[in-house]
């Protein structure tokens, strides 16, 4: 038995160029979009980072001056690290007396001190702001000053 070629279908089997373009056309109208929220994404996450490290250095300066001991208030500088701070103090301290639980005036005057800092890692300013400190100063001397010691 004979056939002939001319009888005979050739059957279709794939995808033609046309539809793979529009194909890869589609893909990409979806994938473009989605590159550009991930790149939103890493520069909100790298935003928040910087954030961050700025906030725990401000915590650990005010901190630092916080604990800073009375004389050396006025102003100055220190390395925290790989950070730098520097202070100075701001308008004349508010003092009054402290007073005891009944009202009397006590051995203590207390001042409240503004200082203004400012931080910088590698020589960058990176943050700054402005603490509002209390100070005791002693009016008169402990007992044992006033009188002297045994010992």
């Amino acid at each position: 038995m004979l056939h002939n070629c001319s009888d005979q279908t050739i059957e279709e089997s794939g995808f033609s160029t046309l539809e793979a373009v529009i194909a890869v056309g589609i893909l990409a109208l979806c994938v473009l979009p989605l590159m550009d929220f991930q790149k939103t994404v890493s520069e909100g996450a790298l935003k928040l980072s910087q954030i961050n490290e700025n906030i725990a250095a401000t915590e650990q300066a005010e901190n630092y001056l916080r604990h800073l001991p009375a004389e050396e208030i006025s102003g100055g500088s220190a390395n925290l690290g790989n950070l730098s701070l520097s202070w100075r103090q701001v308008g004349g301290a508010h003092t009054g007396p402290a007073l005891s639980e009944a009202g009397a005036p006590g051995r203590f005057n207390i001042a409240l001190i503004a200082l203004d800092y400012q931080i910088a890692a590698n020589g960058q300013p990176i943050g700054g702001g402005r603490l509002e400190r209390v100070v005791w100063q002693a009016t008169s001397p402990f007992l044992d000053q006033e009188f002297g010691s045994d010992s």
